[in-house]
């Protein structure tokens, strides 16, 4: 099957060169082309090189897809299926309910670890597919700029201010759970980079503005696409944690043939801004779920 890029492709040598594990080509990521002719290139190997290119076996978006689906595993066998429900809806008890958020688990019975493990399941089949798409598409594209460990960490602090932020806002009946919410801060987390490497990366290789909009408008489907008012302000509270996370999480852009230097003065700025802004969000969203442990005493 031929691919959708376009033949002369199969004739540039720079856009048949994968980006591999750095970022020292960055605009080259743009162009990915793949090594093959694309006359010769099975349907499989077309949807690889189009929608993940960067994707690997070891990886944060693989081993994180494969926890999810195993999780999934263990509430359907745990929890069963609401055959009245959404395809393939999970009952809400057993682990599902062990491990899923709400304002009353909370805040009320002080179960706060739960912001820890609402991220580990999901209310349906359709949700953990979403979220394993995202992951294959647009998280291992993320991981080939900030690499697994800084994706990793990413994603599980996101996931904690997020959570302790939206679950202030959660109805008392919401039933919180899901990875949406490191998923769209992983979005925001990439938009913190392009601002942390701003200076760094050349317009001629990389068309910022474009990502920038671009991210943007993949973060606000996201948010139309949410199921409630409580899962809506959770993902707003990701998005904003993520962004911060990519402050001071992004590695700093290498051009190519270039040592890298130290920080520069406005990256200093943006780093100290991230640290500060993501402490200030965690440390409020733990003071008032205090303050509401108290008041429900």
């Amino acid at each position: 099957m031929a691919n959708i890029r376009t033949f002369s492709d199969s004739n540039k040598d720079e856009a048949r060169q994968p980006l591999g594990n750095s970022i020292d080509n960055l605009g080259g990521s743009m162009m990915q082309g793949g090594k093959t002719n694309p006359l010769d290139e099975s349907f499989f190997q077309m949807l690889q090189i189009n929608l993940c290119p960067y994707i690997s076996i070891i990886s944060f978006s693989i081993l994180l897809s494969m926890v999810l689906v195993i999780m999934f595993g263990i509430q359907v066998g745990t929890s069963g299926i609401n055959v009245k429900g959404e395809f393939l809806e999970v009952n809400k008890i057993s682990i599902t309910e062990t491990l899923s958020a709400t304002y009353t688990s909370v805040i009320e019975k002080r179960q706060i670890w739960k912001l820890l493990s609402l991220w580990l399941i999901h209310p349906s089949l359709p949700k953990l597919i979403n979220s394993v798409i995202m992951l294959i598409i647009w998280g291992s594209y993320i991981e080939n700029f900030f690499g697994i460990w800084r994706m990793f960490l990413v994603f599980f602090l996101t996931t904690i201010a997020g959570s302790a932020f939206g679950i202030l806002f959660a109805s008392p009946t919401d039933s919180l759970m899901g990875a949406s919410i490191g998923l769209v801060g992983m979005l925001g987390a990439a938009i913190g980079f392009l601002v942390f490497n701003w200076n760094n990366i050349p317009e001629n290789r990389f068309p910022k503005l474009f990502m920038f909009w671009m991210l943007i408008i993949l973060i606000v489907f996201s948010l139309l696409m949410s199921s409630s008012a409580s899962a809506l302000l959770l993902e707003i509270g990701g998005i904003i944690s993520g962004l911060f996370c990519g402050f001071f999480l992004s590695p700093k852009y290498k051009k190519e043939n270039e040592i890298t230097l130290g920080f520069s003065n406005y990256e200093r700025i943006v780093w100290i801004t991230g640290i500060s802004l993501y402490g200030f969000l965690l440390f409020i969203s733990l003071f008032f779920i205090w303050i509401l442990r108290k008041k429900s005493l």
